[in-house]
């Protein structure tokens, strides 16, 4: 059974909602619980079955409607129209409940573990676990309750072939006394943050003093350094608030930079990531991969799980374990699928958190400049 535009069962979709929330509700249920803006994504000023039904078709076109209706079920257990869905598709009230996902310390590990046990031979989860402090754990009952809590299962074949395309399209940035990380959104385009070439903004330095390194791996004949052609022509910066930890960002204050690389690199099989303007239904608890340049060192691979929605959800939280030099990382869902930028850690000497610019919020901004990659 799907829940598909246009059918029936999609058509129950929009009745239970209308059920189980009014607009304050739904909004507060979607901003909460998934970091999604309801007035940012439809247009709330109409009628409110109108709003349902646009919210749904938004869903629907990321795939996210399972998500969601996982997230609704849990908020709201006891809707009869949510319960005939959620039954539908296997969910219970219980393994629904967000607030029983949040994994202790080892599941990274035992998330890897289950990988290997799938498919023990393979080199790409073999690098995964070599990433882990110690031997991966062996799968136990523990990792099969948190599976069964999920809204999905993760396909290990879209997850390697998304592994797969992480290295190549990631750099290392270098600037006069830092480094940085950066990414491919475009043939000839890096993604990177705003503080990690401000220097080169403010002109405190030359661009010809900015290389991005391709392949920065323990093999370093293999590595391609690439200059920038100009300092960026579109940048965002970042928020006082992203500085002192208090007060709100503003929606201009993203904390991203282009850089327009002297050569395309980017076609190929190496590719890029296109950045996605329509946003993710994301959840507390999700797991959450940061792949980095850590102190300017080889790429790395960081994982741990989204906690928080600040503020006005125009920032992400997460406890993946980042360092200098990380900033400009690409973060990924459990998937693989880009869904932001990191660039900060709490302001504090001991930060519980680190946290990321969604990247949808990064590609509107983009796009309203007209400098769509």
């Amino acid at each position: 059974m799907t829940l598909g535009q246009g059918d029936d069962a999609g058509a129950t979709l929009v009745s239970a909602i209308l059920s189980a929330y009014d607009k304050p509700r739904l909004s507060s249920l979607l901003r909460f619980k998934g970091g999604l803006i309801l007035e940012n994504e439809v247009n709330t000023e109409a009628p409110f079955r109108r709003v349902v039904e646009n919210l749904t078709v938004l869903l629907d076109q990321q795939g996210d409607t399972e998500r969601f209706l996982a997230l609704a079920f849990a908020d709201r257990p006891g809707n009869p129209l949510l319960q005939t869905l959620a039954a539908a598709h296997g969910l219970t009230a219980t393994t629904t409940d967000r607030t029983e996902t949040m994994p202790p310390p080892a599941t990274a590990a035992e998330y890897v573990a289950a990988a290997q046990a799938a498919l023990p031979a393979d080199p790409a989860v073999a690098a995964l676990a070599g990433k882990l402090e110690g031997p991966a754990p062996a799968p136990h009952a523990s990792l099969e309750a948190l599976v069964a809590r999920r809204s999905k299962l993760i396909d290990f074949g879209r997850f390697l072939t998304g592994l797969e395309k992480v290295m190549p399209r990631i750099c290392r940035i270098g600037v006069p006394g830092s480094a940085g990380t950066g990414f491919l959104v475009g043939t000839d385009l890096v993604l990177t943050n705003y503080h990690v070439v401000q220097g080169l903004i403010r002109d405190d330095y030359t661009f010809d003093q900015v290389v991005c390194e391709f392949d920065f791996n323990s093999d370093v004949a293999q590595t391609q350094r690439i200059g920038v052609t100009t300092k960026p022509d579109h940048f965002s910066p970042y928020s006082t608030s992203d500085m002192s930890g208090t007060g709100e960002p503003a929606a201009n204050e993203l904390d991203y930079a282009l850089l327009h690389l002297a050569q395309p690199i980017g076609g190929g099989d190496r590719g890029f990531y296109p950045l996605d303007a329509t946003p993710r239904l994301l959840s507390v608890g999700d797991f959450m991969f940061v792949s980095q340049h850590a102190a300017g060192q080889l790429l790395s691979l960081a994982m741990g799980t989204i906690t928080d929605f600040p503020g006005k959800a125009l920032r992400l939280r997460y406890d993946v374990t980042t360092g200098p030099g990380s900033s400009g990382s690409p973060c990924f869902s459990s998937e693989l699928d880009l869904v932001g930028l990191h660039h900060a850690a709490q302001a504090t000497i001991a930060p519980t958190y680190n946290q990321a610019v969604p990247i949808w919020l990064v590609a509107r901004d983009i796009a309203a400049a007209g400098k769509v990659p």
